[in-house]
């Protein structure tokens, strides 16, 4: 930025001039002074007026963190004086979004702002297919090796116009899947902390604090009305060793992913008619786990795709974020080796024919300077991780947050739990992007919740696991021939 010591002083107002021409005849113009002499000369006054300002509509999801909207409004304004652009930015939630977006881009001509920041990945990729986004590989390759390559991965969507793969969204932010636990609760039951990371004693040490306090042991989302469900899904279903895509290739109906498949669904019905997880989990909204865990209806919360619970913590109870709870690694998988972590990107996307596309480039590229992005990160408590590989060796990313000093009196060896945890996910383990940010077919399975209605159907409906995976299957089956042929 430029220091307003050093700012050159603004341009001085334009000077009215006078235009003096000869004429054969006088006439009245509009906004034009006409005055006859003798010599029929037309005196005409003139006075300009400064070019328009140039003007960018930027729709910004945020959720759940009050400080998140007052950090993007403190950059914005910055931004305005710096550039003397006019901004104007309307906040949704990631549904509501999810839902203006989809209906704007279905219109003729598109009515689309300049500018979007997306949190629900699949309508970027649902977009990108149709061929409605500006390609971004001008802003993204020459910071190809500043990049995380998970994040460059997820920032890659398929066009069927072009008929290939390109740089489609600006990964700005990106997600995994992340585990909380209540940390006191497991102390207190006298069972160890940090818990056993083995897959069956991590989820059998949750079930038995949770029953020893008689609460749930999961906030574990089955929607059928939202995409948490298809988050946690997608997750447990690396945990047991499966894969439903690589790309511009099906896998999810090969026997060892559909047996994956079964054995997830089976797992979690169990879990769910044993009453280790809320009947809410079912037909629980987008905040329902955030809401289960914070008010210690459950030991654990297995997937939240951001780290809204630990934000919320962080601003509305110090204690609970830092004595209380922490965010751990996933267990080790089924096999008893380290599985892929999902990664998705909350990104921005530049609409092809949005009013001023030039500007929305103008926009990122300043928002995305190291030290100015990195103000936007803190100023979210870490809600998400970083694109840059440095940002992960940033005190921010190593450390955490500083414990205040009343609890460090109490808790001398007291440390944050979350944001360092976090940065693991991506340094630590390898990444896959999640299903709908890789192909058009599952991006259009996550919009019908194809997921959520198998969890209905085994955890409900009392179905076979093996019935509703066959019928999951046959529509994406009939997805994929329907995008492919």
């Amino acid at each position: 930025g430029v220091s307003e010591l050093t700012r050159p002083p603004p341009p001085p107002p334009p000077t009215p001039t006078t235009v003096v021409q000869t004429v054969l005849k006088t006439e009245t113009l509009p906004g034009t002074t006409i005055v006859r002499t003798e010599e029929r000369t037309v005196v005409q006054t003139v006075s300009p007026t400064a070019p328009p300002k140039k003007r960018l509509t930027i729709w910004w999801a945020t959720e759940y963190v009050a400080a998140e909207q007052l950090t993007i409004m403190k950059l914005i304004d910055q931004y305005q004086k710096e550039k003397g652009v006019e901004v104007n930015v309307e906040f949704y939630s990631g549904p509501d979004l999810n839902t203006k977006l989809m209906v704007a881009s279905e219109a003729s001509p598109p009515a689309v702002p300049d500018l979007a920041f997306n949190i629900v990945p699949f309508t970027s990729s649902v977009m990108a297919y149709k061929g409605l986004l500006r390609d971004v590989t001008d802003i993204i390759k020459p910071r190809e090796n500043e990049i995380l390559p998970q994040c460059l991965e997820v920032a890659k969507a398929y066009n069927r116009l072009t008929k290939k793969r390109s740089y489609y969204v600006v990964p700005t932010t990106v997600i995994c899947l992340y585990l909380h636990v209540w940390k006191n609760l497991i102390k207190e039951s006298g069972y160890p902390y940090p818990p056993p990371m083995e897959y069956d004693a991590f989820h059998q040490t949750m079930i038995k604090v949770a029953e020893h306090y008689k609460k749930y042991a999961f906030a574990y989302s089955m929607s059928d009305n939202n995409p948490d469900g298809e988050n946690n899904f997608e997750q447990y279903l690396l945990l047991h060793g499966g894969r439903l895509v690589d790309g511009d290739t099906l896998l999810a109906d090969r026997p060892e992913n559909k047996r994956a498949i079964i054995e997830v669904l089976s797992e979690g019905a169990e879990w769910f008619k044993k009453g280790y997880i809320p009947p809410g989990s079912i037909k629980g909204g987008g905040a329902w786990n955030n809401d289960a865990f914070i008010s210690q209806q459950c030991v654990c919360c297995n997937g939240n795709p951001t780290m809204s619970i630990p934000a919320y913590l962080y601003e509305n109870d110090r204690e609970a974020y830092f004595v209380k709870t922490a965010t751990l690694p996933w267990p080790l998988g089924t096999n008893g080796k380290d599985a892929p972590q999902f990664i998705e990107a909350r990104a921005f996307v530049i609409f092809k024919d949005g009013p001023n596309p030039d500007a929305a480039v103008e926009f990122i590229e300043w928002l995305i300077e190291y030290d100015r992005y990195m103000s936007w990160l803190k100023g979210m408590y870490g809600r998400y991780l970083p694109m840059y590989k440095e940002a992960l060796e940033d005190p921010f990313y190593v450390n955490g947050q500083t414990p205040p000093k009343h609890l460090l009196a109490q808790y001398p060896d007291l440390k944050d739990e979350h944001v360092p945890n976090t940065a693991l996910y991506l340094s630590k383990k390898p990444g896959i992007v999640v299903s709908h940010q890789q192909s058009p077919v599952f991006a259009r399975a996550w919009a019908e919740y194809l997921v959520g209605k198998m969890w209905t159907r085994v955890c409900v409906e009392n179905w076979k696991p093996e019935d509703a995976a066959e019928e999951y299957l046959t529509r994406i089956k009939q997805l994929w021939k329907e995008e492919y042929g």
